[in-house]
């Protein structure tokens, strides 16, 4: 019993192997015709000057909040380094209430700090969202014009498509079949 199984393992794996190998050449062709265009958009982007001018702005608006947090942070140092400095000097439960005075305004700067950053990255994304729009007609364009399938956008972080032609897009016709499968399961 144990040949007889051994040797059907190997005819199905065999026939599995022969029928994916039939279909490997249609996968290749199917690849092969699609046109695709690629773009690097960090270094496109390099001496647009409407970029360049937005990328100055935020620039300017992160030294503006840096320069103030990096002011705080030195108060918060001195607060500490006169805390220690004091300490010696004060009663444990005043030394407490300061520590923990100290550990608020701490926390504060903390919070202040990631509001910070979030107030960066929205501006930056509102001061871009022209600069992409512009830049998403140019390439839909681009690809039109040059007939391309799809185009690609690459960088040190990996890459992403970033326009396909209209009918290879089946997005609506998914949605249609997942609400039918959906309307089919209820009756």
């Amino acid at each position: 019993m144990g040949k007889f199984c051994k040797f059907n393992f190997i005819k199905l794996a065999v026939v599995v192997i022969v029928t994916i190998s039939l279909f490997i050449p249609v996968f290749a062709r199917a690849e092969d015709n699609a046109k695709t265009g690629y773009i690097h958009l960090e270094q496109a982007m390099r001496n647009y000057e409407a970029f360049v001018d937005v990328m100055e702005e935020v620039r300017e608006f992160e030294s503006e909040i840096e320069s103030d947090l990096r002011q705080r942070r030195e108060q918060l140092e001195q607060a500490h380094q006169k805390l220690q400095e004091e300490a010696q000097f004060l009663s444990p439960e005043e030394q407490q209430n300061r520590q923990q005075e100290l550990m608020q305004t701490h926390q504060q700067f903390q919070m202040d700090v990631q509001q910070s950053q979030q107030r960066i990255e929205q501006k930056k994304a509102r001061l871009l969202e022209p600069i992409h729009q512009r830049v998403q007609k140019i390439v839909a364009r681009v690809a039109e014009e040059k007939k391309f399938d799809k185009i690609v956008r690459y960088d040190l972080e990996g890459s992403e498509i970033v326009w396909v032609k209209e009918e290879l897009d089946i997005t609506e016709e998914l949605g249609n079949r997942l609400a039918e499968e959906a309307e089919a399961g209820e009756k």
